[in-house]
């Protein structure tokens, strides 16, 4: 079934969230079940200063792998080199990022952290 057809039209994801932190995203159980059902890598992306988490399908596909962080089924995606990119090195302070679907690249937007 494609993602698109388990997002329902209208959702606000506003309330969801993707922490940043020691040089990898955290993704809560919640938002992975809603937007990356059955998702095991990722692709970061940083297009026209706005930075996306683009998900990758089949294993052989590449990308970042979006590792199970605990039995609750919260994950974590390592990315020290792509946010180096960004200007957030390991020390950097934690932050989040709201996060929201954009069908049109079939991915999720983080919506306060931009590319400089």
């Amino acid at each position: 079934m494609p993602l698109s057809q388990h997002v329902k039209e209208g959702v606000a994801a506003s309330h969801h969230c993707v922490r940043i932190a020691r040089g990898s995203f955290y993704l809560d159980r919640e938002l992975c079940n809603l937007y990356l059902p059955g998702i095991e890598s990722l692709a970061p992306l940083n297009r026209d200063g706005f930075v996306y988490l683009l998900p990758l399908f089949g294993t052989s596909a590449g990308g970042l792998l979006l590792k199970l962080r605990n039995a609750r089924g919260d994950r974590v995606v390592h990315a020290l080199e792509f946010l180096h990119t960004l200007g957030i090195d390991v020390e950097s302070p934690e932050r989040s990022a709201t996060v929201r679907w954009v069908a049109d690249l079939g991915g999720l937007l983080l919506e306060g952290l931009s590319a400089n």
